[in-house]
């Protein structure tokens, strides 16, 4: 009996031995998940220039780690924000003829061809020869002209009604100025090869547009007008 007893004992703590190494494990592979999720999120919104813009890189990382481990906790929803339609006819129009190279990814991520990393593309990037003339797509004020150290030289055109258009890449000699009222069809400066994140492309114009702050994909909204 006592024998038996034993037995039951050592089955009993051997079993708790399993249970107490599965939890453990399970831990940090729950740990090792999290780096993982935390890691591409941070890298994706780096690397976008919602955040990456060589300004504001400062602490993202950490407060990344922070909403990923707030978001593992919460339970899940499946309701998804309304897609953002082409919905205006201001008649834009191309900044420049050329091959798309790449297009607008709408939210899903695509792999670098610079960084090897996965990230959304939020606009389209249109192949021509370095000195090419940038046209504005629509008439508007030049909110913005910067330099990037990521995208190069920049220009954010506010077309009113919340439309705005972004011509990242050209060259430094522009031909406008911040403030600026231009007109459809105006040139706003020359295709460059300053955009180090899309550097292996070679001389492009990486052309992007935004409706009330939501990227949208400048193609089908020109078709559209």
């Amino acid at each position: 009996m006592k024998k038996d007893s034993g037995k039951l004992t050592g089955i009993l703590n051997a079993v708790k031995a399993r249970r107490t190494i599965l939890i453990v494990l399970a831990a940090f592979l729950l740990i090792g998940l999290i780096s993982y999720w935390s890691y591409q999120k941070t890298m994706t919104r780096l690397l976008n220039n919602e955040i990456l813009t060589g300004q504001n890189v400062n602490n993202v990382a950490a407060d990344i780690a922070k909403e990923d481990v707030t978001e593992a906790t919460q339970e899940p929803t499946t309701e998804e924000p309304p897609a953002t339609e082409p919905s205006n006819s201001m008649g834009f129009e191309m900044p420049l003829e050329g091959e798309f190279t790449n297009g607008f990814s709408n939210g899903e991520l695509v792999k670098s061809e610079t960084l090897g990393y996965w990230l959304t593309h939020d606009g389209v990037d249109i192949k021509a020869e370095n000195g090419t003339p940038v046209l504005s797509a629509g008439e508007g004020i030049v909110e913005d002209v910067y330099d990037d150290t990521l995208w190069g030289t920049c220009v954010v055109i506010d077309h009113k009604n919340g439309i705005k258009s972004y011509y990242f890449g050209l060259n430094k000699d522009l031909d406008i100025s911040e403030q600026e009222e231009i007109v459809t069809g105006q040139k706003l400066g020359t295709v460059g090869e300053t955009a180090e994140i899309e550097s292996k492309q070679g001389a492009h114009l990486h052309f992007a547009m935004k409706q009330n702050d939501e990227w949208i994909d400048p193609v089908l909204y020109v078709n559209e007008n």
